[in-house]
């Protein structure tokens, strides 16, 4: 992968970064009150403001190390940011709103309609400690509200390598939000709870996710450890085009990272090879941007696109992507 960045996902603010050593991005956060953000008029709005403590925006013991800056976007309108973490002035980029706005103009061309409205917070982090670049987050237990971040510490949009791995990575954040929504995979909300629980124990945890498993097996579903892939769905589908055949201990095995070294034509790179959730954006980035340097295309990299192809619904989001990445590269909407 190109530079190493890396991208994540969290579900209902618990971190999954499969065949990952380490993260640094955030856990916890630490912000103003609701009232500080005008946005936070109505119940719901003070509530999730109130809630960012659980957003995943680790302050660190040093809080010198990171700070955020965390918007509740209403269609093109950011509105004003709510700082967190630093105790002292915030670095420049945390607090440049024109640089934050161009952020969120290039993800709403890259983000179909159809989906935007359920990123409900937008955070700008500047976090030296890793290399992650973006991630997105579950803000309840069924995926109907969406978290979306971008690390600012390498940012750099007059470089073009580093652009263009900006918009491969929101395509591929994009992914997340489209294959783990509530029309297409289920969670437990008591495993959700278990990832933040210490009081549980591992033997607990174990029986938790051996009962959840079963549930979803009851449903036909296919449990990849924190989501049901319910059939129909496009992770379900993908899975048994892709991942079946590699046998009942495939989730392991990528975990561990010998799945990539054994059938690393399979996949575009050694990351799409961590999770069926990773090799699905991974690949469907790489369907929307196959030039780009991070990706191999092979012979079952193509099937994996006509596989996006066989799908209506794909066809026309990738029409709304490509139309809005030609935009964005042609600086026409910042």
């Amino acid at each position: 992968m190109i530079k190493a960045l890396i991208r994540i996902i969290f579900l209902g603010g618990a971190l999954t970064l499969a065949g990952c050593d380490h993260t640094s991005l955030p856990e916890v956060s630490m912000l103003p009150a609701a009232a500080s953000n005008p946005r936070a008029s109505s119940a719901s709005q003070s509530e999730a403001a109130d809630d960012f403590v659980a957003t995943g925006a680790e302050c660190g013991i040093d809080r010198r190390q990171v700070a955020t800056m965390v918007y509740l976007p209403m269609g093109s309108d950011l509105g004003e940011g709510i700082l967190g973490c630093v105790l002292l002035r915030a670095p420049a980029r945390v607090r440049n709103a024109g640089l934050h706005d161009r952020l969120w103009t290039i993800s709403r061309a890259l983000i179909p309609d159809a989906d935007e409205f359920r990123i409900e917070r937008f955070i700008l982090a500047q976090d030296g400690r890793t290399d992650t670049l973006a991630f997105v987050a579950t803000l309840d237990d069924q995926g109907r509200s969406w978290e979306y971040g971008i690390n600012l510490q390498d940012l750099n949009l007059l470089d073009r390598s580093v652009f263009e791995e900006l918009l491969s990575t929101i395509i591929h954040e994009y992914a997340h939000i489209l294959t783990l929504n509530e029309t297409q995979v289920t969670y437990d909300s008591a495993l959700l709870a278990s990832y933040t629980d210490m009081e549980m124990s591992d033997a607990e945890y174990e029986a938790l996710l051996v009962e959840v498993e079963a549930d979803c097996s009851v449903a036909s579903g296919v449990f990849d450890g924190e989501a049901c892939f319910m059939p129909g769905s496009y992770l379900f589908d993908f899975y048994h085009g892709f991942w079946d055949w590699y046998g009942e201990d495939a989730l392991e095995l990528a975990f561990q990272g010998t799945l990539f070294k054994d059938y690393r034509t399979d996949f575009v790179n050694d990351y799409a090879a961590t999770s069926p959730t990773e090799d699905f954006a991974e690949s469907f980035a790489a369907w929307l941007m196959p030039e780009h340097g991070a990706f191999l295309i092979t012979e079952t990299v193509e099937d994996k696109f006509a596989f996006f192809e066989s799908q209506p619904e794909l066809m026309t989001l990738r029409d709304q992507i490509e139309a809005g990445l030609d935009e964005v590269r042609a600086g026409r909407i910042f």
